[in-house]
């Protein structure tokens, strides 16, 4: 049984995010791809080897022609797990979860998720 407080949807959209640092320094960006996603959060890969427990992470969805979550999140990662895969190539799976969002931002990603849905 999932305990969970919000529902997930398998979604896959590619992302770009900043490293939040100290003093507001931000360090990237980087590039991703979500795997699943709810008004909660989300998780998704990346080649960034930077991320850890605890970090504070702003992300931008990037869709091509598409429609798309509007604007910003920050997000705080809460498990990072290396991925076994051919060298060169690093990749981790990383679950994060929203941090400043309201019940209103979480109601356009539950629209937003609602429509990806339709469009299957």
């Amino acid at each position: 049984m999932d305990n969970r407080r919000f529902k997930r949807f398998p979604c896959q959209l590619q992302l770009r995010f900043q490293l939040c640092q100290t003093g507001g320094r931000m360090v990237g960006p980087y590039q991703g791809r979500t795997i699943n996603f709810s008004a909660g959060g989300l998780l998704l890969t990346t080649s960034c080897p930077l991320l850890r427990f605890g970090h504070l992470i702003a992300i931008k969805f990037i869709q091509g022609g598409l429609p798309s979550p509007p604007a910003e999140y920050f997000a705080r990662v809460i498990r990072v797990k290396h991925l076994e895969t051919p060298l060169p190539r690093q990749l981790y799976r990383v679950a994060a979860d929203f941090r400043f969002i309201n019940e209103a931002r979480r109601a356009e990603i539950v629209a937003f998720l609602n429509r990806c849905l339709l469009n299957r």
